[in-house]
This record gives structure tokens, C-alpha cells and sequence, in this order.
């Protein structure tokens, strides 16, 4: 397997980086914090996402951006695969999306490609790490781990820890079904005790009892409804004839009802017909009335006979002359109201006309004053102006006095704050750089004072050069000053920024000005116009003033020529009031005689129709009600005559009698009827018991077949338990065998000397190194260098161990080593090359390395340079392809 591209955008340090990957050895190489190890982790994060080590997804995502995307390409078996994860973070929450394309398919989502990757290399994201990426700062990892810490990981790694999950689920499968195994047997034997209870009651013998005595209730229950039926009928005679009798009785009641009505009715018409005489005798005295009051009111009228046409006649008459007189005095007094309007209306012109004189008058007057105090308000702004001008020619002068000119002060004061921001920058850099010194001085230091080289951490007797502590403290001498130069300038830079910084503020100052002065002059040049525009309006008042009152005196002198024509209509509208007078008296007589007739005919109609009312609708109801009053006595004498009392006692008593009877024969029916109900609940009972009987033989049958094929599958449980336990033990043994024969293959092809004989890894993971000697030492005790190579070895063992499997070849993923020179000297650096160009041997198609060391970068196949930009600290890469010097790895 092989990584052939990755590209990262807005990750961490890198903004938009490609990086070409090839197969071999790639080294990166630039200065601490550039971004190396950052390439490691984009490679990791594109395969694994969210189980990068110590990052959280938000760390991954460059400052000032919300979303970070990290694409990778990669071979597998001969064929291209592509993965893409994408982070974004908006309104504090964070989402993760990732895309990898195969071959076959297109792969979505966290956990399905997650899947995906474990299934194509054989390696989750713990086995990867401890095994082909060996991060910086883990280089002792598996060394200085527990036996029992070293045996998970490994035990991890070779997934040896699913046979503990397997047997472990076993165990509790087993529990499980045996649980199940005894609760059944339990439920076994509550249902044959069930059973026996039941077998002991002899429930067929009760059963038939039950039935016989069932057979007996329901006969003598049968008679017994018969007779009911009888007595029944018998009632519902007697209760037949009695219905009769009532409705006899209720017809008679009837009749005598009827009876009364009829009597009533003929009362109430001979009342009416006395009313109806009394009624006709006052419409003839009315009648009388009416016509005397007619002839009198005709008296002032010129009608002579008492006759309603002549009467009509002559008040159409009336009514047409009023009319018309009526319409004469409107239209006299329209004319009068007219000539009253025009008088007041000339004079109400004339005072209205003085009235606008005197306010154009006092207009023009006003805009006078207005003018003469918009004169008087020019000299404010005019003042204001010059002090503008006078700070404009102020402002001018400081620019004529610095380096630059308004139009280019942006430019400077943006040159005055990149030069302070380099200042600032290499006062930070020195800063961080005596830091580091001092940090290591310490530590140095520290050491010395235990006796132990600051280098490798070994005793000083016998270890190298402590000479580099003299040279970090004459260089953090040296830095000191470096810082306090530093330091001054940027305080210089400061000073000439906030110089700056004023020429902008009075640059802008000076827009300011120049914007106001020419607000200054439009205001004054708008003022004028507005006093000249003011004093043309003053002249236009007057000349409309003078007009206004000539107007007004036109309209007094048409006064007196109205006020003659009014006089004339008035004495013409009195005539006619006179008039008028006159003929609405005899209007209102002749109403009042019409009236009257009117009124007389209405009497002379209602005594004829009272008349006729008496003969013809009174009087013969009357003779038609006495003759219905006497009907209705002679049936009611027939109706009496055939009510017989003697035999309504008869019947009730029959009624009555039956009724006993039936009620003795009902309560005896319902005592039997209680006691079939209780025999039939009684023969349910029993009924169901049989089949509760029939149901527990089938339920125990079929738990005697569950509980012993629970029992044969608790025993197959304790086999498959047994057999995971013995597979563990078999594979951990030969899986240690062979690690244990690759460590010390890779050991002394690696370290070749005559201090070691070789290394043991016993059944639990415990390390032992033998010396030639015999002696058996802890791998901790070792050196520095031996303890950092024999570590890569053991990687290097697991890792051979793992990607080989117990089955056959299998395909190799790339091994990446983080800074593993470290705690290396030159010796156990050629060492590591060997070590390299052995895993290269066994098939590893791509080896990444980390490092600073020449020797190592000098002979590898490809090298990546990582560069930071110190003023925006973004990273860059650049790939520098190098001939492979097989002969310096050999040696």
C-alpha cells in the first residue's frame, strides 16, 4: 500500500498544500514547528477522522476559518482509492462529513467508512498507532509499559483480545441458558404438581353428576312456565273487560263535558247578540251627529247643499289657488332672500377685500424684517468659514514638514506598521529562542547535578562531551543583548507608528475641513438668493395690496341699487300673504265638512252590517247549539243506563286472583332458575378444569423436551468455552514464539556487538535481555540509544508480525516514523538505515521519516521541505527527488 497524494486546506498551519507522494523512503525535514508532524496527523485524521491522539476536531481548523478539508490518495493491492473529510464548525457546534471512494463503490458517513478502512488494512486506529505509525515522544512506548500493558497492546494488535470477547460472551451465554435451564425445570415441576391436583379431583365422575341434576331442573322448570302461561291469560281477560268498562266510564264523562260546552256556547252567543243591538243603536246616533256638524261647517264655505261631491269639488278648487299662490310667495321671498344675500354679501366682499389688503400690507412688511435679519445672520458663517480655511493652511503645513503628502498617508503609516510587526516578530523569535535555551540550560544543568550527561542521560563518567551547556549559556548571553536591542526597537517603531498615525487622523481631518467649507459657501450662496428672492415677493405684495382695495370699493357703491329692488318684492309678498290667509280658512272648513260626511257614510255602512250580522250569523248558531245541547243529553241518559256495577267487582277480584298466582309461580320459577345457573357455572367449572388438565400434559411434554435440550446446550456452551480458552493459549504462544525469533533477527542485523546475546519474551510479555555473560538485564536498563533502537525493533517485529498474519502475505501499510533519531547517536543512526532498508526488503512499499539528522535525509529516495512564513506563520512543502544510495544504507 502506498499514499501517493494528500492535500490540505485551512488544516492547522497549512492554508491550500498539495504534497506528491512516491513509494520508498520519504523524509521530511524543516524547523521545529514548521508543520511536519502535521502532514503525520492529516494522513492519520483522512483514515481514521476523530481517533487522532490529543486533537480535538475544532484544533484542526486554521485560526479565522470555519471549515478544514483533507483529501489523500492511496493504492491498495494494484488498486486507487480516494478519501476526503471535511470539519466545519458554525454557531459553537462542530460537524465531521468524509467520503471514500473505491474501486467498487462510493463510501459515506463516520462509522461506515471507519468500517471500511478497519476492513481494507486489517488495523483500526489503536493497532495503527502502536504499530506502523510510531509517533514523536513514543519512541520507549511498549518498552517502558507493564508485561500486562505490553500484553494487551500486542495482544490488541494481533486480535487476540477478540478470543477473550468470544469466550467472555460464551461464559455469559452459558449462564444465560442455564438460568433458562433451571427456571424451566422449576416450571417442569409446578406443572406436574398442577397436574396431580387436578388428576385427585375426579373431575368426569363430578361432571356427570352435574348434568343428570341439570336434565331434572330444566323439566320441572318447563311445567312451571306452562302454568304461568295459563294464569297469564286468564289476567289478561279479566284486565280486557275492566279496559272496557273504563272506556264506558270515560265516554260518560264526555257527554257530561260536551254537554256543559254546549250550554256555555249558546250563553255566550246570546251575550253577543245583545252587544251587537247595543252597537247598532249607537252608529244611528252617530250617525245623526255627523251630518249636523257637516252643515255647519259649511256655512263659511261657498257650498249650499249638504253633498260630499260638491264638497270635494270645491276643495280641489281651494287646494289648486292655495297651491299656486303658494309657489308665488316662495318664489317673492326666493327673490327677497337673494337681494338680502347680494347686500350682505357686497359688504362682506368689501370688508374681506380691506381685510387681504391690510394682511398683504402686513406680509410685505414681514418679509422685510426677514430679509434684514438674514443679512444680519450671514456674518456666522462667514466668520466660521475663515477659521476653516485657517485650520486647512495649519494642516498643510505639518504635511509640507514630514516625509509624506495626504494622498500617500494610508501607504505610510500601512509601511510604518509592518515595519513595527517585523520588530515584533523578531523580538518574539529571540524571546523564544533564549526560552528554549534557558529550558534546556535547566535541564542540563539538572542532570549534571545527579551526575548524568545532559546528552543522553548516562553517568558523565565515561559519557560524551558536556561542552554544548558552555555553549548555550554564551548563547543566551548573546541572546539577551539580541532581546534588548529588540526591544528598543520596537519601541522606536511604536513612537514613529503613532507619528504616523497623527498624519493620518489630520489627513482626514482635512477631508473633514474641505467638506465643511463647501457646505460653509452653499449655505452663504443660499442665504443670498434667499434675501433677493424675499424682496421681489415685498414688491409683488404691494402691487396685490392696491389692486385688493379698489376691488372693495367697486362693491360698496352696488349696495343702494339692491337694497330699492328688495323694497319693491316686499310689498308684493304681502299681497300675497293675504290671499293665501283667506282661502286656507275655507280649505280648513271644507276638510272639516268632508271629514264629517266621510264619517257619516262609515256610520250608515256599520248599521246595516250590524243588522245583518244579527240575522244572519247570531241567531242561527244560536238555534244550532240548543239543538246539539239536546242530542248530547239523550245519549248521555243511554250511556248510564248500561253501566252495570256489580260486575266491575267481579272482575277485579278474578284479576287480582290470577295475579297472586302468577307471582307464586314466578318466585318458584326464579328458585329453580338460580339453582340451574349455579349447576351450569358449576358444570363450566369442572368443564374447564379438563381442559386446564389437557393443556398442562402438553405444557409439561414440551418442557421435558426444553429442559433437556437446554441442558445439552449449556454443555456445548462449557466445550466452545474451553475451546476459545485453549486457541488464545496456542496462538499467543506461537505469536510470541515468532515475535520473539523477529526481535532478535532485526536486533542483531541491527546491533551488532558482543555485549548482548539475545532477547527473551516469555508467555506473559515480560522483556529480559541476556548479556554474553548470562546475565539476564530489564530492556530499561539499557542506554538511551540501545533502548530507543531496540524499541524500533520490537515496532518493526509487531509490525512484520501483524501485516504477515498467521495465514499468508498481506499487504503492507506505509510505516511512519516521527522523529526516531532523538536519542540516537551517529553509530545507532547508520543502524536505523539498516533497519529501514530491511523492512523495505520484507515488502514495505512506503516508509515516511520525520527528522532532523543530515546522515538519514542524505539517503533516502525523496525529501519534503517544510517552511514557515515567520510574518503569517503558514507552512509551505516543497519535494525535492533524490537518487537512493544503496551502498551508504549497506554500510
Amino acid at each position: 500500500m502506498e499514499f501517493t497524494r494528500i492535500s490540505l486546506e485551512s488544516f492547522k498551519c497549512f492554508v491550500d498544500e498539495t504534497i506528491d507522494l512516491t513509494g520508498g523512503v520519504t523524509a521530511m525535514h524543516g524547523a521545529n514547528g514548521a508543520g511536519k508532524t502535521t502532514i503525520l496527523e492529516a494522513c492519520f485524521f483522512a483514515l481514521y477522522g476523530a481517533d487522532v491522539p490529543d486533537v480535538n476536531l475544532t484544533d484542526v481548523i486554521e485560526k479565522g476559518t470555519d471549515e478544514a478539508v483533507v483529501e489523500l490518495w492511496f493504492t491498495h493491492l494494484g488498486e486507487e482509492y480516494y478519501i476526503r473529510r471535511r470539519v466545519r464548525e458554525y454557531s459553537s457546534q462542530t460537524t465531521h462529513d468524509v467520503e471514500l471512494r473505491t474501486p467498487k463503490a462510493t463510501i459515506e458517513g463516520p462509522g461506515d467508512v471507519a468500517d471500511a478502512i478497519k476492513s481494507l488494512f486489517r488495523l483500526d486506529a489503536n493497532a495503527f498507532l502502536n504499530c506502523a505509525y510510531v509517533r514523536q515522544g513514543e519512541i520507549n512506548k511498549l518498552i517502558g509499559a507493564s508485561a500486562s500493558e505490553r500484553q494487551n497492546m500486542i495482544d490488541s494488535l494481533l486480535q487476540l483480545g477478540k478470543l477473550d470477547d468470544y469466550e467472555d460472551r460464551m461464559t455469559i451465554t452459558r449462564n444465560g441458558v442455564r438460568s433458562i435451564k433451571d427456571a424451566k425445570a422449576g416450571e417442569l415441576k409446578n406443572v406436574e404438581g398442577d397436574i396431580a391436583d387436578l388428576v385427585e379431583r375426579d373431575l368426569e365422575k363430578q361432571l356427570g353428576r352435574i348434568v343428570a341434576e341439570l336434565d331434572g331442573l330444566n323439566d320441572e322448570i318447563d311445567e312451571i312456565d306452562d302454568d304461568i302461561e295459563t294464569v297469564t291469560e286468564e289476567q289478561r281477560d279479566a284486565t280486557s273487560e275492566l279496559e272496557e268498562i273504563e272506556e264506558l266510564e270515560e265516554r260518560i264523562d264526555d257527554l257530561e263535558q260536551e254537554v256543559g260546552e254546549a250550554d256555555e256556547k249558546v250563553g255566550e252567543l246570546k251575550d253577543r247578540k245583545e252587544g251587537l243591538e247595543s252597537d247598532r243603536e249607537a252608529a244611528a246616533e252617530r250617525l245623526n251627529e255627523l251630518e249636523t256638524e257637516a252643515e255647519h261647517k259649511l256655512e263659511d264655505t261657498s257650498v249650499e247643499d249638504l253633498d260630499g261631491d260638491a264638497v270635494e269639488e270645491r276643495l280641489e278648487d281651494v287646494m289648486e289657488r292655495h297651491g299656486r299662490i303658494d309657489s308665488a310667495l316662495v318664489e317673492a321671498q326666493e327673490q327677497v332672500s337673494r337681494f338680502e344675500e347680494a347686500v350682505a354679501n357686497a359688504r362682506d366682499e368689501a370688508s374681506d377685500l380691506d381685510d387681504e389688503a391690510s394682511g398683504l400690507e402686513a406680509d410685505a412688511e414681514g418679509r422685510r424684517g426677514e430679509a434684514r435679519g438674514l443679512e444680519e445672520d450671514l456674518a456666522d458663517p462667514r466668520s466660521r468659514l475663515d477659521e476653516v480655511e485657517d485650520e486647512m493652511d495649519e494642516i498643510e503645513s505639518s504635511f509640507d514638514e514630514s516625509a509624506t503628502n495626504r494622498d500617500e498617508v494610508e501607504a505610510f503609516v500601512e509601511s510604518k506598521n509592518e515595519q513595527l510587526e517585523a520588530a515584533e516578530r523578531r523580538y518574539g523569535e529571540i524571546r523564544d529562542e533564549r526560552s528554549g535555551v534557558k529550558k534546556r540550560i535547566e535541564d542540563a544543568e539538572e542532570l549534571l547535578e545527579e551526575g548524568l550527561c545532559p546528552e543522553c542521560g548516562q553517568e558523565v563518567h565515561g559519557a560524551p562531551s558536556v561542552s554544548n551547556l558552555e555553549d548555550d549559556r554564551k548563547a543566551l548571553e548573546e541572546l539577551e543583548d539580541d532581546l534588548s536591542e529588540a526591544e528598543d526597537t520596537v519601541e522606536e517603531r511604536e513612537e514613529a507608528v503613532r507619528t504616523a498615525r497623527d498624519l493620518e487622523q489630520q489627513a482626514s481631518r482635512y477631508e473633514e475641513l474641505e467638506e465643511r467649507r463647501g457646505d460653509l459657501n452653499r449655505e452663504i450662496e443660499a442665504s443670498e438668493q434667499r434675501i433677493e428672492s424675499i424682496r421681489n415677493e415685498v414688491d409683488e405684495f404691494d402691487a396685490e395690496a392696491a389692486a385688493v382695495r379698489e376691488r372693495a370699493g367697486f362693491h360698496r357703491a352696488a349696495i343702494p341699487h339692491i337694497e330699492a329692488r328688495k323694497e319693491r318684492d316686499d310689498r308684493a309678498q304681502e299681497y300675497l300673504k293675504d290671499e293665501a290667509h283667506q282661502l286656507h280658512r275655507e280649505w280648513l272648513a271644507l276638510e272639516a265638512a268632508d271629514g264629517a260626511l266621510g264619517e257619516a257614510e262609515q256610520k250608515r255602512d256599520e248599521h246595516e252590517r250590524l243588522g245583518e250580522r244579527l240575522t244572519d250569523d247570531v241567531e242561527p248558531q244560536i238555534e244550532y247549539w240548543e239543538d246539539e245541547r239536546d242530542e248530547l243529553e239523550g245519549e248521555l241518559d243511554d250511556a248510564r243506563a248500561e253501566l252495570d256495577p256489580s260486575r266491575v267487582d267481579r272482575l277485579e277480584r278474578r284479576r287480582e286472583g290470577a295475579a297472586r298466582w302468577r307471582d307464586v309461580l314466578e318466585r318458584r320459577r326464579e328458585r329453580l332458575g338460580d339453582d340451574r345457573t349455579e349447576l351450569q357455572s358449576e358444570k363450566g367449572g369442572v368443564e374447564n378444569q379438563l381442559e386446564e388438565l389437557g393443556r398442562k400434559r402438553e405444557q409439561r411434554d414440551a418442557l421435558e423436551t426444553q429442559v433437556d435440550r437446554l441442558a445439552a446446550a449449556v454443555q456445548q456452551c462449557d466445550d466452545v468455552e474451553q475451546m476459545y480458552r485453549e486457541l488464545r493459549e496456542d496462538l499467543r504462544t506461537r505469536n510470541v514464539d515468532e515475535l520473539e525469533r523477529l526481535l532478535n533477527e532485526l536486533f542483531d542485523l541491527l546491533y551488532q556487538t558482543d555485549s548482548y546475546e539475545h532477547f527473551e519474551l516469555s508467555d506473559s510479555y515480560e522483556l529480559t535481555v541476556y548479556e554474553k555473560s548470562g546475565e539476564a538485564l530489564d530492556p530499561t536498563d539499557l542506554s538511551g540509544g540501545e533502548r530507543a533502537l531496540f524499541n524500533l525493533a520490537l515496532r518493526c517485529a509487531i509490525y512484520q508480525l501483524l501485516t504477515e498474519g498467521l495465514s499468508g502475505q498481506a499487504p503492507l501499510p506505509p510505516l511512519i516514523l516521527d522523529e526516531p533519531t532523538v536519542y540516537l547517536d551517529s553509530q545507532h543512526v547508520n543502524e536505523l538505515k539498516s533497519l529501514i532498508s530491511r523492512m523495505e526488503e520484507l515488502g514495505v512499499d512506503q516508509i515516511i521519516v520525520v527528522s532532523h539528522e543530515d546522515g538519514l535525509l542524505n539517503q533516502v529516495g525523496e525529501r519534503v521541505e517544510i517552511q514557515q512564513d515567520s510574518s503569517t506563520n503558514r507552512s509551505h512543502a516543497t519535494t525535492e527527488s533524490r537518487d537512493l544510495l544503496t551502498s551508504g544504507l549497506e554500510e
